[in-house]
């Protein structure tokens, strides 16, 4: 190879070079804007994720102003209609049809052994030819019902004692007014068990031939009925011994406004009050019955050393040693007593004066009240509902198939946390306690988050509740939803809706009152027209529903009140 050669290569050489540089440097000019591309489509679906789901809201809340603009102007509102059901499995899974659980639909026959005949009557063949043989009779039952008015005229004798004076024979104790035991537990159980309005009652009751007026008969459902008021009172103290009680909620009317019935309940009972508040004060004010105490100790130094910039306020009251106020107007009290103070402040003095008189009065201080994520009930020992959460998933909008992906993966591994906390009440262990929580935090708190904005704030927010939501790895116990506050408040919104509502103080109280009763019979399994023949008639076989209550409670296999390491001990020695 010659010179020449040589320095022909070597241009080409340095040809080639330049040309591997400039292809080089425009692939890492590509890379870049790949990258860039990526960061930018990356933020584009976050956008349009939250973008999505602020409409999503925005109809939702746009559809709520409707609903209540055409309550206001008494058109019909938006109808709502149920998904269909009928094709593909339930969301539990039960593909083998729901046995054991009869549900809606046909029911089975039951056992007509106790059946009470009142009457036996022979029916023969209308001819019966010559050599005909009786071989015994076949039984045919036939259940039917009297409705017909049964008036009684007590001709009470009056006689004249020698002196002037007169006695007179004494009614049966358990007549009250001109209508009968039978008449009134029939009226009561119309209204407050199957929801009839008042006009139906006295149409019926008219066609029976009763003679009663609509004013009577109002009277008769909402006056005079203390001792029941008191046995409702009871049912809560009841409930709040046993130290786990379920708390909700409900849209109702009074006065024609827009109030709220707060349900507090468990297993054994149901407790019904409305108010036109749900506040924190509101709820705390429900625990106290209407005490009027706002007691300041350590309990309430404890409850605003929660909340930040509290220092000033406990400092006040430790001047004042153990300072108690019993008054229907806290605001006003609490001025007098601190001098200027903001709206801030007064409502936190009466949340904690609440707080300490409770615990004062034989409140637990580790009440378990397991709840939704509302705030007026995060106090005491909180627990949270696992469907409640679940529900914030299913209502997150995605706005590609990859972030619907990732939705539905997480609501997988909810659902598999949530069989696993149901296996744990069955027989809870240190082990699967660990094994739980380390699922919790590698589903709600992942090493490596996904790519998807919305998805990963909401995880974020299940995750900043980790302690409610695993409180059930502490208690055995709590419940993992909130089914027995939202099944007692339904029958509050249905009657709200079928009547309209209350129109009075005393109608309030008394929908709350037999409300309340009616619902903790029916748990307890206890007749409510039995239960109110019972107390109309003074027969005492049916105990004070709160008693029954705390024997039922002191009978469950394993105490209201238990730690797991307590519990494994029992486990252990059984």
């Amino acid at each position: 190879m010659n010179q020449s050669d040589f320095f022909q290569l070597q241009q080409e050489h340095i040809k080639i070079l330049k040309e591997f540089t400039l292809l080089r440097d425009a692939n890492t000019g590509l890379r870049n804007a790949n990258t860039e591309l990526q960061e930018r489509q990356k933020n584009f679906l976050n956008q349009l994720s939250m973008v999505a789901q602020a409409v999503s809201d925005l109809r939702a809340e746009n559809q709520i102003l409707k609903d209540e603009i055409a309550r206001l102007k008494n058109t019909p509102q938006r109808p709502k209609i149920p998904p269909n059901g009928l094709e593909g499995p339930s969301r539990s899974g039960n593909k083998g049809g729901n046995k054991g659980n009869s549900g809606r639909g046909k029911h089975s026959r039951k056992s007509k052994a106790g059946l009470v005949f009142h009457q036996t009557q022979r029916v023969k063949p209308e001819t019966i030819p010559e050599g005909a043989v009786f071989k015994g009779t076949r039984k045919y039952d036939v259940q039917d019902l009297i409705c017909q008015a049964y008036n009684t005229r007590y001709e009470i004798e009056r006689w004249q004692l020698p002196d002037g004076t007169y006695i007179e024979g004494q009614l049966p104790s358990y007549i009250q007014g001109h209508y009968g035991a039978v008449l009134r537990a029939h009226i009561m159980t119309l209204a407050y068990s199957c929801r009839v309005p008042e006009e139906l009652i006295l149409e019926q009751l008219r066609r029976y031939k009763i003679a009663i007026s609509a004013g009577k008969l109002h009277a008769m459902l909402t006056e005079n009925h203390n001792d029941y008021h008191a046995e409702k009172a009871d049912l809560l103290r009841a409930g709040i011994a046993s130290g786990q009680i379920q708390t909700d909620d409900v849209g109702t009317r009074h006065c024609a406004k827009n109030c709220y019935t707060n349900v507090i309940c468990n297993e054994y009972f149901v407790h019904l009050t409305t108010t036109d508040s749900k506040s924190r004060i509101n709820f705390l004010t429900i625990l106290a019955q209407d005490r009027n105490e706002y007691r300041f100790n350590q309990d309430a130094y404890d409850y605003l050393s929660a909340y930040k910039d509290t220092e000033w306020l406990v400092q006040a009251l430790k001047i004042r040693n153990t300072l108690v106020i019993h008054t229907q107007n806290p605001e006003k009290a609490f001025l007098e007593e601190f001098g200027h103070l903001n709206q801030t402040a007064v409502r936190l003095l009466t949340q904690a004066g609440l707080y300490a008189s409770l615990i004062e009065h034989g409140v637990p201080r580790d009440l378990n009240i397991h709840s939704d994520d509302a705030a007026q009930f995060e106090v005491f020992k909180q627990s949270l509902c696992w469907i409640h959460e679940e529900r914030h998933y299913r209502k997150l909008i995605p706005s590609h198939p990859e972030l619907a992906a990732e939705i539905e993966k997480v609501r997988a591994g909810i659902w598999r946390i949530y069989q696993d906390l149901k296996a744990y009440k069955e027989a809870p262990t240190k082990l699967a306690r660990m094994q739980i929580s380390e699922a919790f935090d590698a589903l709600f708190n992942p090493r490596n988050p996904t790519p998807y904005l919305v998805l990963n704030t909401r995880l974020s927010l299940t995750y900043a509740k980790k302690d409610r939501l695993l409180f059930v790895l502490e208690r055995p116990t709590t419940s993992l939803h909130n089914n027995l506050s939202e099944t007692g408040g339904r029958g509050a919104k249905v009657k709200s809706k079928i009547s309209g509502g209350t129109r009075s103080g005393a109608g309030r109280r008394a929908w709350d009152t037999f409300g309340s009763l009616n619902l903790t019979c029916r748990r307890l399994g206890i007749c409510f027209y039995e239960y109110l023949m019972d107390r109309f008639l003074n027969r005492a076989l049916i105990p004070k529903l709160g008693d029954v209550i705390r024997w039922r409670t002191q009978e469950k296999n394993v105490p209201a009140l238990v730690s797991v390491e307590a519990l494994e001990c029992l486990l252990n020695t059984s």
